[in-house]
């Protein structure tokens, strides 16, 4: 018994050492973390785009994500046939109003309606663009990029492959997928002499491996292409392709159980294998006109589903159901509901369709098939008309469109049907930034938002001129501290601050527990109008674009980098108090009082009416923690992993010895 006791006594001592080790290396740890601060999110390249968020026109929220899901695809019915751009198109929507005598006559001598010809259903936000227009391009690439599509599938339907603009487009995705960005992949759509669309295709672009990169594989092992296989006879095509079969939209056509419909007509849609297709408006009746008007001797066979047409209100023509996407919206919620492997939305950019050649001589109204006016068309593209104006004097409608509503509610249903979302906010790693000047070091870990454009470019189509923004914004981060809001802002080149122009780096920002709407939630408007001795101006309002000066912030400009730091209080936030930002960084914004301009004009962060969300109220490393006591803790935990370590070692061996 003595000799067990005396044994004992070393075994106690270092089980007492090794416990007094582990302890010290346990608070030193949490003594770092503490001092740490929150850990940021990730903001490298795409996934920056998952919490920036919107409030349309129509007041509706896009809805927030951690993470998509890899194994879901969503893509988007595009297409290139636009050759040249026209400065004054035939549009359906004006003609309406203005000839619609001519319109409808089938017939129609007087060239203001001319048959054969043309026609838009409204006018685009990017105008009657050309489809080699890169700046479009570029505009459209970043959209689809922002709304996390996987693929955009061009509509080569009609045995036409375009290849200067297919080849603009390609040009265009690589430039972005080069520069890092996780652009849509490109799937090719075929079904008139399906074969040799497709054998053109492979010579053109796959067979020498051209934008492999871009290449849209899905959930199969080869290129994936929409195609008749009947009509292919190459062994080298059907073994380097994975085909799937056109589902055309018609009710005599046959169910194809692996088909791609383009637009499902039946309500809800069928599922093809692992599709749903969602689409903004169907032409059941298989001329889209006649949603308006119809020949008495050719009787419309089923009613057309414009806009706003849903099974909960089964009814056209009403325009807060159409600026809304009530049809597109019923589509989505089917398609989200039944959670397929693949949803394919009708889609982005059809626009134009021609007005059909009289189909007898006792025919008495034109025919417009694929498209018509505003209601009768089934695209997401932005209009240039923001909404629906009612004129009373005179009873009719004088401006007709959707804006980018049915935009904000493509990335919002994206979301959800993608979407991961785990429902914590984090709260973003906050430092007191020394505003002498640029130290990388005070910004290493903040929040960070990159632009995704590779250049400054203007646009210098023939019929349409935007000149490029004064400066190039690569970047802003945002940070804080118990006092400030600071936001830095890197540009290519050095830097152009006021210069008698105030739409140069403008900062805005929303205030999430505020009241006031300010214009489009933004409150806040920062430099403007700086002044000598590094101060800036802080704007204010309450409701619309109506700012004006309630304070300074400081400005530092060193070389191409801009630093703001804006007063707590002067943002209408109190020292402790934990909030959340809506921030936006904008240059040479040509009409900043139209939220629209900002998908056009100027370098805007992020595109459009979209903002940045940053969560404020993290502690910055306090000021009276010196840097050498950091170290002094940092030693201490490798001290004490050490030692404790060499305890364990003493007493397994003392146990091997006894």
């Amino acid at each position: 018994m003595d000799r067990l006791a005396m044994g004992g006594k070393p075994w106690i001592k270092c089980g007492v050492v090794s416990l007094c080790l582990l302890f010290l290396a346990l608070c030193s740890f949490l003594f770092l973390l503490a001092i740490k601060g929150p850990v940021p999110k990730s903001n490298n390249q795409n996934d920056q785009f998952l919490t920036i968020s919107a409030e349309d026109a129509l007041g509706r929220m896009t809805t927030p994500a951690d993470a998509m899901k890899s194994d879901r695809y969503v893509g988007l019915f595009y297409f290139i046939w636009f050759e040249n751009s026209q400065k004054n198109a035939l549009d359906v929507t004006k003609l309406l109003r203005t000839n619609p005598e001519e319109l409808w006559d089938p017939r129609d001598s007087t060239g203001i309606a001319p048959p054969g010809a043309m026609y838009y259903f409204n006018e685009p936000l990017y105008g009657y663009y050309s489809s080699t227009d890169r700046w479009v391009i570029q505009k459209h690439i970043e959209l689809f990029t922002m709304a996390g599509l996987d693929f955009i599938a061009i509509d080569l339907s009609n045995d036409v492959i375009y290849p200067p603009q297919f080849v603009t487009l390609l040009s265009v995705l690589q430039e972005y997928y080069n520069a890092g960005w996780d652009v849509p992949k490109v799937l090719c759509y075929t079904n008139l002499n399906s074969g040799h669309t497709v054998q053109s295709l492979y010579d053109m672009i796959y067979k020498d491996g051209r934008f492999r990169e871009l290449w849209f594989y899905g959930p199969y092992d080869k290129p994936l292409i929409i195609a008749n296989s009947e009509e292919i006879t190459s062994e080298e095509l059907k073994d380097f392709f994975h085909i799937r079969p056109a589902q055309w939209p018609g009710f005599e056509y046959e169910f194809k159980v692996d088909g791609w419909p383009f637009c499902d007509l039946n309500r809800p849609q069928r599922t093809h294998t692992n599709l749903i297709g969602v689409s903004v408006a169907q032409h059941n009746s298989y001329i889209f006109s006649y949603g308006l008007k119809t020949d008495p001797l050719y009787p419309m066979p089923r009613e057309n589903h414009g806009r706003g047409f849903s099974l909960a209100s089964p009814v056209n023509g009403n325009v807060e159901a159409i600026e809304a996407g009530v049809n597109i919206q019923e589509q989505w919620d089917y398609a989200i509901e039944q959670d397929p492997e693949i949803i394919f939305v009708t889609g982005w950019n059809e626009w134009a369709t021609n007005k059909r050649l009289p189909n007898s001589d006792d025919q008495t109204v034109a025919w417009f098939v694929d498209s018509f006016n505003t209601e009768y068309s089934r695209d997401i593209e932005m209009t240039a008309a923001p909404s629906y104006r009612f004129d009373e004097e005179n009873g009719n409608y004088v401006q007709e469109g959707y804006g980018d509503n049915y935009y904000c509610q493509l990335v919002d249903n994206i979301r959800r049907y993608k979407g991961i979302l785990n429902g914590e906010a984090v709260t973003e790693k906050s430092v007191s930034v020394d505003m002498s000047g640029y130290h990388p070091e005070d910004w290493q870990g903040t929040y960070t938002f990159l632009n995704m454009s590779t250049d400054s470019t203007a646009r210098t189509d023939q019929n349409y001129r935007m000149d490029a923004p004064t400066n190039f914004i690569r970047e802003f981060r945002v940070t804080n501290d118990d006092e400030m809001v600071y936001v830095m802002i890197r540009t290519d080149d050095d830097a152009i601050v006021g210069n008698d122009d105030p739409s140069l780096l403008n900062v805005m920002i929303g205030i999430e527990h505020l009241e006031e709407s300010g214009f489009e939630g933004f409150q806040f408007l920062i430099n403007r109008y700086p002044a000598a001795e590094g101060k800036t101006s802080v704007e204010y309002s309450a409701e619309g674009y109506h700012f004006e000066k309630v304070a300074d912030a400081a400005i530092t400009v060193d070389g191409c980098y801009v630093m703001l730091a804006i007063p707590r209080r002067a943002l209408k936030i109190e020292e402790d108090q934990s909030f959340t930002l809506r921030v936006k960084c904008v240059d040479s914004v040509q009409a900043p009082e139209n939220m629209m301009d900002y998908y056009v004009s100027g370098e805007v962060l992020p595109l459009g009416r979209y903002y940045c969300v940053y969560q404020g109220g993290g502690q910055p490393l306090p000021s009276w923690i010196p840097s050498a006591l950091v170290a002094m803790m940092v030693c201490a935990l490798g001290g004490a992993i050490v030692l404790g370590s060499v305890a364990i070692v003493l007493i397994l061996c003392n146990r091997k010895r006894r």
